[in-house]
């Protein structure tokens, strides 16, 4: 007499039940997400420095790929293992500063693929938009004060004893992007606004040399445009 085996069940989909390769593939992905993460808020009462109002960014728990690391344990050492062996070109932190008018109000954490002391290169972008209301006698005086940010910024992210990048020893080259856009249409004529963009430019590319340059002691620095 045959005897009748029970139907077998299908398996549970899982993470680890998919080809490692392709999990590599997915915590590439994490890791390059853009995140929006206030690591520190400056005094409105300064135009530049960065005086906290709150609570300062006081570790990585907020990172996609921490939180994808929390799926348990074979994962998290899998994501371990995986990103102390990125390339440079991927253990970059990107940075963004914002400002309202002349002040800035915010360094924002774009990106940290890696701890922090594995971080190679660090990406740091500014807005230098010019104001529909700014009157042109202004203009040097509001480049001035972002690039003032910028390199206090810089000094206090690497340098000071909160910095949270104080520890990143291993970054070698920093890329500032500084992204310029016209006018709002209207406020400006098309010849007034060309040459108050291309005196933005000229200005914030010299004092990026002469104040931003000496700040990294001996990393190279990378300064690029964004046009918008």
């Amino acid at each position: 007499m045959a005897v009748l085996s029970k139907p077998s069940l299908p398996l549970r989909p899982s993470f680890l039940g998919i080809p490692c390769e392709l999990r590599l593939l997915i915590y590439d992905k994490v890791i390059c997400l853009d995140i929006d993460f206030c690591i520190e808020r400056a005094s409105p009462t300064s135009t530049s420095g960065n005086q906290s109002l709150g609570a300062r960014w006081d570790g990585a728990c907020e990172l996609p790929i921490n939180k994808l690391a929390l799926v348990c344990r074979s994962v998290a050492k899998e994501i371990r293992s995986h990103t102390r062996l990125l390339p440079s070109s991927k253990r970059v932190a990107c940075i963004e500063l914002r400002a309202r008018a002349l002040f800035l109000y915010g360094i924002f954490l774009r990106r940290l693929p890696c701890r922090i002391r594995q971080v190679s290169g660090l990406n740091l972008e500014v807005r230098v938009d010019l104001p529909p209301s700014l009157p042109k006698h202004y203009v040097r005086r509001w480049v001035a004060n972002k690039i003032d940010d910028l390199r206090d910024t810089l000094f206090h992210l690497l340098y000071s004893e909160d910095g949270i990048l104080k520890d990143a020893t291993g970054i070698k080259d920093v890329w500032i992007y500084l992204e310029s856009a016209r006018p709002a249409r209207g406020t400006l004529s098309d010849d007034v606004a060309e040459d108050m963009k291309r005196e933005i430019r000229a200005q914030a590319e010299q004092q990026v040399v002469n104040l931003v340059r000496p700040k990294l002691v001996g990393r190279t620095l990378h300064l690029m445009w964004i046009e918008r």
